[in-house]
């Protein structure tokens, strides 16, 4: 399982830098004052990810590294089945490329208090989301 999650996630990663897009440190725009539009099948598997992150801050057990495990396996998902092309796809990567990176950061976090965080940045990541994307 650990070894699926490494492949999907290594795909993730090389599927965004083989894009030639390498924006993760320009800032999102909007498209004339507009959120981007996401296309249905990618938006649910980032809020399948907001969700799993929502319902991690009302638990009682913070097990950081089954979470990451979790977006993880969403973000293989996601970059698996890209289908966005031009301007909105790339103002995605702007966004995703810095939480890609987050969620591997919380995957290699030491202890509780470099966790969490980490885990206040992957929630205002999405914060963010929701700022550019609809």
């Amino acid at each position: 399982m650990k070894l699926n999650r490494f492949i999907l996630f290594s795909s993730a990663i090389f599927l965004f830098f083989s894009c030639g897009n390498n924006s993760n440190n320009e800032p999102i725009v909007l498209v004339n004052g507009e959120k981007w539009e996401v296309i249905e099948s990618m938006v649910g598997y980032i809020r399948t990810m907001e969700k799993d992150v929502a319902l991690f801050e009302r638990s009682e057990e913070k097990d950081y590294q089954l979470l990451a495990d979790k977006l993880s396996d969403n973000i293989g998902l996601l970059t698996s089945n890209c289908t966005m092309k031009g301007a909105a796809h790339d103002e995605m990567h702007k966004w995703l490329l810095p939480y890609i990176g987050l969620v591997k950061e919380l995957s290699k976090a030491k202890g509780d208090a470099d966790s969490a965080a980490v885990y206040s940045e992957i929630q205002n990541s999405f914060k963010e989301y929701n700022q550019y994307f609809k």
